[in-house]
Order: structure tokens, then C-alpha cells, then sequence
């Protein structure tokens, strides 16, 4: 018998029986209206667990479950000729995929002189805001330089909480903006009905699995709650033709690699 899988999986059901009993008690003591806060018991002994996998956290585990309600969405949709007018004087493409996706690119002689990352994150901002795409919905997730060049990706927030997959990618060279992707969504009205979610720790425990194949060791750098949008739940084959549906509340785990992994957090035990 493989003790050390025996051992795992006693400690797993251990620690999802404590997180059920103490919402049920903590529930019934402070009211509907209150929230689970998870021991750090319960969350050390998840690091314990997932470190036996090569598997460590390097960011506070939140500690807060509470109730949400899923969130009805559908992707923003353009109107070519009033983009080509705001981007008069501009020399770039533009197109629209599935009437979803908004993709500019244009093309210039290398240049040679520096680019810094303050100026490129300066020029994507003049660019999304002449676009007329510049909200309070949105936070960059990340500036990546390459070759002279610098990749900035927002992501979009809502309501202080991530609603994913929607973002906004712009390439800048020194020329200028060299290319703009844009997916976004919009949210059209949130279900009355709250449902429980999960604990942070029960979706690290989670996510075990999907780590699997992930060369080790493996950083775990952020875990936060929002919202998930994925077309491919509705019809893997017709995916890219979605135009609305149905956002649930996930958990969003960021590992070391920069890779994103999404745990239903409505599939609570």
C-alpha cells in the first residue's frame, strides 16, 4: 500500500470536513448576512500538503468565504467605421473576428534607439484612451519587454473583483503602437440567488491535479476571487461564435511560470 497517498488523502478529507463543520457552526453564530473566516490551521495544513507535491505559496491565502452570485455577460461588440474615424492619421489594419475581437497592427522599419518601460506604458495609454477605451474597469496585469519592445496586457475588473477572459494587449516599439487586441465583456445583470463558495484553501487542494504535469518545484504567486467567462463550457466546438452567457465565481491561481489556472469555486465539496 502506498502510505504516503493514504496519508494524503485522510488529511484532505480531514481538512474539508473541519472547513464544512466550522462554516455550518460559525453560520449558525453569526448569521446569514456574516462570513466564514478559514483557521490558519486549516490553511498551514494545506501548504503542508501541497508541499509533500513540490507545490509552495508565496502569497497570503485569503482567509474570507463568503456568498456570490453568478453574473450575466456578453462580449462588447464594435462598430468599424466609428474606430476608423478615431484613429484618422493612423496607418494600421483593422479588423473584427466573430464581431468580438478588435485587432489593430501596423508595420515600421526597425529602429535602434532605447525604448523604456515608463514611456511604453505612456504611449499604450494615449493609444487606448484615443481609442476611446479607457475606463475605470481595467488594471494592467502585465508589461513584458522583448526585443526593443514592450507587451502591456490589461485585464478587466469588475466591480474590484477579476472578470476573465477579457483583455486588452498593446505591442509598442519605439515607432509607436505596433499592435492592439481588444476582448472585452460586458455585465448585464447578476442572478438574485447567492450561493456559498468555496474556501481558497479547498481550490489550492484543488488544483493539485492540474499541477500535475507542471515541471516542479512550483510557486504558487497570488490566489484571488472573481468572476470566469468560458465559452468553451458552453460548446468547445463553437466557442469562438459565443456572444454571451453565464460568468461564475472562480478562484484565479497565478503560478511562478506566469501561468493561470481557474477553480470553479461554486464546486464546493
Amino acid at each position: 500500500m502506498d502510505w504516503s497517498k493514504a496519508k494524503n488523502i485522510l488529511i484532505i478529507a480531514f481538512i474539508i470536513t473541519n472547513v464544512f463543520l466550522i462554516y455550518n457552526i460559525q453560520k449558525d453564530m453569526y448569521g446569514r448576512d456574516n462570513v466564514l473566516i478559514v483557521d490558519d490551521k486549516i490553511i498551514n495544513d494545506t501548504k503542508g500538503i501541497l508541499k509533500e507535491k513540490d507545490i509552495s505559496v508565496d502569497v497570503d491565502v485569503p482567509k474570507i468565504v463568503i456568498e456570490m452570485e453568478p453574473l450575466d455577460v456578453e462580449y462588447e461588440t464594435y462598430d468599424k467605421s466609428k474606430l476608423k474615424e478615431k484613429l484618422v492619421g493612423e496607418s494600421g489594419v483593422l479588423s473584427i473576428e466573430n464581431n468580438k475581437l478588435l485587432k489593430y497592427k501596423r508595420s515600421f522599419s526597425e529602429e535602434n534607439y532605447f525604448l523604456d518601460r515608463e514611456t511604453a506604458l505612456k504611449t499604450a495609454e494615449e493609444f487606448v484612451r484615443k481609442i476611446g477605451f479607457e475606463n475605470r474597469d481595467q488594471e494592467v496585469w502585465h508589461v513584458l519587454a522583448y526585443n526593443n519592445r514592450y507587451e502591456i496586457l490589461y485585464k478587466q475588473i469588475y466591480k474590484e473583483m477579476f472578470l476573465e477572459n477579457s483583455y486588452m494587449k498593446v505591442i509598442v516599439s519605439t515607432n509607436g503602437v505596433e499592435e492592439f487586441e481588444r476582448i472585452w465583456l460586458k455585465p448585464i445583470l447578476k442572478d438574485k440567488s447567492k450561493r456559498e463558495i468555496m474556501p481558497a484553501t479547498k481550490a489550492l487542494l484543488k488544483v493539485m491535479d492540474d499541477l500535475e504535469e507542471v515541471p516542479k518545484p512550483v510557486i504558487i504567486k497570488d490566489i484571488s476571487l472573481g468572476y470566469w467567462f468560458d465559452p468553451a463550457q458552453i460548446s468547445f466546438a463553437n466557442a469562438e461564435n459565443i456572444k454571451s452567457g453565464t460568468a461564475l465565481p472562480a478562484w484565479r491561481i497565478v503560478l511562478d511560470n506566469k501561468e493561470v489556472k481557474f477553480i470553479n469555486a461554486y464546486d464546493k465539496y
